[in-house]
């Protein structure tokens, strides 16, 4: 399974996980403070954000 992510800064890795019905476009503004000092790594779950879920593929 692949997934999409967004990432950003050096340092100690902070990973930022969304909510329901959210992608990790939510931590857009925390990622811009934060990747100042830590590396930021903020994945999208399967069939949110761009991440493209295969039913068939990834789970069966």
């Amino acid at each position: 399974m692949q997934f999409s992510y967004q990432e950003k800064g050096t340092g100690e890795t902070i990973v930022l996980i969304h909510s329901y019905l959210w992608d990790s476009e939510m931590w857009r503004e925390q990622i811009e403070l934060l990747s100042k000092k830590y590396h930021c790594l903020a994945i999208d779950l399967p069939s949110h954000g761009k991440e493209n879920f295969d039913l068939k593929k990834d789970i069966l």
